[in-house]
């Protein structure tokens, strides 16, 4: 008589929880391994379970590699892997909520596993793609303690159902790349997690793969970095293989199907059939070779046009590392940019260098030095093909299509893509009926940017041999290949400017090498020396600008005669300060250089939509040379914009079809100028705001938020606080420069050396407690203690007086919208000027007595001379805030404002220079909250002007209607004008008020964010917690305060905008005019210990 799955499985229970009682049992007498006593029960379990279900399952024990180990035991059904089981002792649990340390280090990882079951005998939780199937969970109770007493028929149908569903198991055949990609990355992961502990545990046979990969091909490599390079080699082998034909994907089957597209590739494969290699590795390898083995290459191509590996790898990279994609700048290039870009080099090939097919043309060699999937070199040959069958006919595309596989080369330093490149351009090739090249196609799995002099060493092992010969016939097309058309999107990382190491991203770039001995990089770095802009020098350190120099190098110094080079970067090239040099040099490469640029900003002031999935803003730039070298005659530079919606700027790339389609301006002339139009009002020869107030400084950078607070009383609960908790280095926020155990040198005052936080007593005194610029027409209050923060910015502080006057504007970002400038009576902050900031900060004096103007020597003296009267530090500062200080200059000068540094236009008639100084005092005044220049607005130091402002409802003090934040409880009413706060009203707030922004910041939501229960913004330690426990009568006030002092200078704008107007149409002074400023000038002053005995007094009269 038969019985039924459901009756064998209990009878098969009952006797697994009596093996594990017994087990248990005899613990006491026979010391193991806790979860040991299960490698035998549960296999039996299973294996009765599976014969109840009519399936053939097999059952392997796994020998542990690691700390973190493979799972317990592998189960296979007819022959075929399925899944995995991991045992815990009983009772250690199965779920991450229940395990600890290194076993919950352990589940994260079998994650990645696509089928996977945890039991500690008394539960079994199964795990589907990483996700727990919490349906399917089984508790069995304490079967240890109490063996078959414990169990239920509900239990057994529980269990059958877990196992049904996990031996049952296949794998998921994907319908796209998309799809395929999300499923290969996780186990690509596990494999590289294997590789690398592998190696760091000195495993003899991936040690001795790892040393051969640094010996012969990247010699800087680092254990993670080759684990990385083995897995995606491993994945992308066994893939290209399935899409090659292979039917049967075990490892030597596979190498042989990929032999010909690359030997590097299909030799890594056959290392994985050497025994000791794959036992050194997880289980991740069998489960890759059946997922990729069930891929139906012509269900993932589908009957759509598009090309399904386009953007396989970035879609993959997104779930496998998308720290290395954002790191490396892996967001591929799309279509549409690929096409403006190939279009307009095969125009400029055609009509100015006379090769009338084009790309197709039999001596038009084509380089990608980052090649990627190879989407540029595959439009290339679309492009070519469709050229010379127009003329000869659609029969010649298959000898075309040959010809223009052996000029087209490809460097890629990622084995993912550069896998797939190999997969897409032969199947591309093979396609238009051509043949690749006897060598295969010429894309190499190489280093761009080392050195081209490097002598490949003679190979030690039989692996080394491919990889040695991938690395010479790489270092060979560097060397002597000639290349006439250099194009592609190189990748964007931005490198430390102080590392001299050599394992850097472009180490023969920067450092040169035996034979280089001039690194290629010091044309860029040199003339922005020279020219004064050591500050800015480090935005080269940047692999995008690396690329850029080695493609100058390639294509114009490595031969002689014409050529051309097309990137889509980051633009920060075309107008940054640091750039002069890497402009210069392209304007004594180029003889004609088109810069189109996509915008695309959505950190800074002006965001705009980008091309890509990044912030950065990008531009496409075609530079061609037409023979040999004329280094003295700067290169023609066309400049256009395009602007709108991504949708918008994809349309005009799509429909570019020339350079006749776009309107180019001319660009400016000077060798280092930036890549953008010259202006009509001559804007850029005017003196920079730096030349005017040559030292810049940053704002107050704490590292904590805790210390700045919107009251007194909240800074002295939050000190009360910090000295009462018991782990005040957890409160106080701990960093490298600020630690509580540590005494500091009182940095801002006089006080000597300051005792460590954590000497204080309960009780002792708060530091002081002084006003400070927080954001723009925000005061707030911080701990005058140089303790509390890691950049106090003491040469600031200490140059504060009652006289001092800071002007904050954005130095090295483009302006957006509003004010260009900021005055601000009180010590700011770094981020005060729009909520982001850098080295903004400009002080009128250098030093406390007010001695020493922060102005260039000798230019007020040449004013006087030239208005023929005296010209105060406080007249010019005056005259800088009346033409700068109103969103009229921002909006007029706004394309010439994506130059950082705003420049001034200086008049040489004293009438508009007094007119603008006189202006800009009341301008000054209202933004210092008269604190500066109050008889300019008829008050008094300290007392704001009543404007029209009035509370018509009071905000109430309750702390039970304390406003919670500024979505719920903030409302603005344009048509009557009120302003609602919590249940209170402000009346007569005109809309403009509202509105008010700078670059970005908006000045009144900004205000009353930091105010609400709730503080808008991060938080940095527990004590940000402690607030205002109310609305108070003084938040009103200050509210008040703040809406008259935006209506003040609202009400000067319109004559603010009208005096620019008659500035900028007389007659200036230009830059070259003017005194220039020293290094000592730009440099910050020597702090004098005889200003600090001023410190205290001037900081209480604030």
């Amino acid at each position: 008589m038969s019985v039924s799955p459901l009756e064998a499985v209990q009878s098969a229970l009952r006797s697994f929880a009596e093996e594990v009682k017994a087990t248990a049992d005899r613990a006491d007498q026979i010391p193991f391994q806790a979860e040991d006593q299960l490698k035998r029960s549960v296999p039996r379990l299973v294996e009765r379970v599976g014969r109840a279900l009519g399936l053939n399952v097999s059952i392997f024990s796994e020998s542990p590699v690691d700390e973190v180990g493979r799972p317990d035991l592998a189960i296979a059904v007819d022959g075929l892997l399925v899944g995995y089981i991991e045992l815990k002792a009983p009772g250690v649990g199965t779920t991450s909520r229940e395990l600890r340390g290194r076993d919950r280090a352990q589940l994260n990882k079998f994650l990645a596993l696509p089928n996977l079951v945890y039991t500690d005998a008394r539960d079994w939780t199964f795990y589907r793609d990483g996700k727990r199937q919490s349906a399917h969970d089984v508790r069995l109770g304490e079967i240890d303690e109490r063996g078959p007493a414990e169990l239920t028929e509900r239990d057994a149908n529980q269990l059958l159902g877990l196992l049904r569903e996990f031996l049952r198991w296949q794998p998921i055949v994907p319908t796209s790349a998309r799809a395929l990609a999300e499923q290969l990355a996780p186990l690509t992961r596990m494999i590289r997690g294997d590789v690398a502990e592998a190696i760091r545990e000195q495993k003899p046979a991936l040690t001795s793969i790892y040393n051969d990969w640094r010996r012969t091909l990247f010699p800087e490599a680092t254990p993670d970095q080759f684990a990385d390079a083995y897995a995606q080699t491993l994945t992308y082998g066994l893939l290209l293989a399935k899409l090659s034909g292979a039917t049967t994907l075990d490892t030597p089957s596979a190498a042989r199907a990929i032999q010909k597209h690359s030997s590097l590739l299909a030799r890594t494969l056959e290392i994985l059939t050497q025994q000791g290699t794959r036992e050194e590795l997880g289980p991740g390898i069998d489960l890759l070779e059946r997922t990729i083995e069930a891929v139906d290459p012509a269900a993932i191509r589908g009957k759509s046009d598009t090309d399904p590996w386009l953007y396989f790898y970035e879609d993959f990279l997104a779930v496998y590392d998308p720290k290395l994609r954002d790191e490396r700048g892996v967001y591929y290039t799309p279509a549409q940019v690929v096409k403006a870009q190939v279009t307009l080099v095969d125009e400029l090939l055609r009509t100015k260098l006379n090769r009338p097919l084009g790309f197709a043309d039999p001596d038009v060699t084509v380089l990608d030095p980052a090649t990627g999937t190879g989407t540029y070199l595959l439009r290339v040959l679309q492009h070519g093909i469709e050229r010379a069958t127009a003329i000869y006919g659609p029969g010649a595309a298959g000898d075309i299509a040959s010809q223009m596989a052996r000029n087209l080369y490809g460097f890629e330093l990622l084995v993912g893509p550069y896998a797939v490149a190999h997969l897409r351009l032969a199947q591309a090739i093979h396609e238009f009926g051509g043949r690749e090249p006897d060598d295969g196609v010429h894309i190499y799995l190489t280093d761009t940017l080392e050195s081209p002099n490097e002598i490949t060493t003679l190979p030690h092992s039989f692996y080394e041999k491919p990889l040695a010969e991938e690395h010479r016939r790489a270092r060979e097309v560097k060397r002597t290949t000639p290349i006439l058309v250099c194009i592609g999107n190189p990748p964007y990382e931005r490198e430390e400017s102080d590392s001299d190491d050599g394992k850097t991203g472009g180490r023969w770039i920067r450092f040169g090498d035996q034979v280089t001995k001039k690194a290629p990089l010091r044309s860029f770095l040199d003339p922005a020396l020279k020219a004064g802009k050591a500050l800015h020098v480090k935005n080269l350190y940047n692999l995008y600008v690396y690329f850029w120099r080695w493609a100058l190098w390639k294509v114009f110094e490595a031969q002689d005669g014409p050529g051309i080079v097309s990137f889509i970067t980051a633009s920060s090239y075309l107008r940054g300060p640091g750039f002069v040099g890497m402009r210069e040099e392209m304007r004594r490469t180029f003889d004609e250089l088109w810069i189109l640029d996509l915008e695309g900003d959505s950190r800074g002031t002006r965001k705009t939509e980008n091309v890509f999935d990044i912030q950065t803003p990008v531009a496409i730039a075609v530079g061609v040379r037409y023979g040999n070298p004329n280094r003295d005659q700067p290169a023609t530079v066309h400049y256009a914009r395009v602007r709108g919606t991504r949708a918008e700027k994809f349309a005009v790339l799509s429909e570019l079809t020339g350079f006749a389609v776009i309107s180019w301006q001319p660009g400016q002339t000077g060798w280092g100028q930036p890549l953008i139009p010259t202006s009509a009002g001559d804007y850029f020869a005017w003196p920079s705001i730096l030349e005017v107030m040559p030292w810049q400084h940053s704002g107050v950078q704490l590292k904590r938020l805790w210390p700045i607070g919107v009251s007194r009383d909240v800074l002295e609960r939050r000190w009360s606080a910090l000295l009462a908790a018991p782990d005040r280095a957890k409160y106080f926020r701990e960093t490298r420069d600020r630690q509580v155990s540590q005494s500091y040198e009182d940095q801002l005052g006089d006080n000597g050396t300051l005792p460590a936080i954590n000497s204080l007593s309960p009780d002792a005194e708060p530091p002081e407690i002084v006003r400070y610029g927080y954001r723009s027409f925000d005061r707030q209050y911080v701990f005058r203690d140089s303790r509390l923060g890691d950049f106090c910015r003491p040469t600031v502080w200490r140059s504060y007086s009652d006289r001092q006057i800071f002007l904050i504007s954005q130095l090295s970002k483009p302006l957006g919208f509003g004010s260009a400038v900021i005055a601000a009576s009180n010590v700011p902050d770094i981020d005060f000027f729009c909520n982001r900031g850098g080295k903004d900060v400009m002080p009128l004096y250098r030093d406390a007595p007010a001695r020493e103007p922060n102005i260039t020597h000798g230019l007020l003296e040449l004013l006087e001379q030239t208005y023929g009267s005296a010209v105060t530090p406080e007249d010019l500062i005056g005259y800088i805030a009346g033409v700068l200080g109103h969103p009229g200059y921002t909006a007029r000068f706004h394309d010439e404002l994506e130059e950082p540094g705003p420049r001034v236009p200086l008049t040489k008639n004293v009438t508009l220079f007094r007119r603008a100084a006189e202006l800009g005092k009341q301008v000054i005044a209202w933004q210092t909250y008269a604190e500066r220049f109050p008889e300019s607005i008829g008050t008094q130091r300290g007392r704001v002007p009543p404007g029209r402002a009035r509370v018509k409802v009071a905000i109430p003090s309750d702390p039970e209607k304390y406003p919670v934040s500024l979505q719920q409880d903030v409302r603005y009413d344009a048509s009557a004008q009120e302003l609602h706060v919590g249940e209170g009203v402000i009346e007569r707030v005109d809309p403009r008020i509202w509105d008010y922004e700078v670059s970005g910041l908006n000045v009144v939501r900004s205000w009353l964010g930091y105010r609400m229960r709730e503080r808008a913004g991060r938080k940095s330690s527990p004590l940000d917690d402690i607030r205002p426990e109310r609305w108070t009568w003084e938040m009103t006030k200050e509210l008040l305060e703040l809406l008259w002092v935006l209506e003040g200078v609202l009400a000067l704008e319109p004559e603010q905008e009208a005096l620019l107007d008659e500035i900028v149409a007389g007659e200036l002074f230009l830059a070259e005019e003017l005194p220039t400023p020293t290094e000592a000038q730009r440099r910050a002053p020597q702090v004098a210990a005889v200003q600090q005995t001023h410190l205290g007094e001037a900081f209480r009269r604030a």
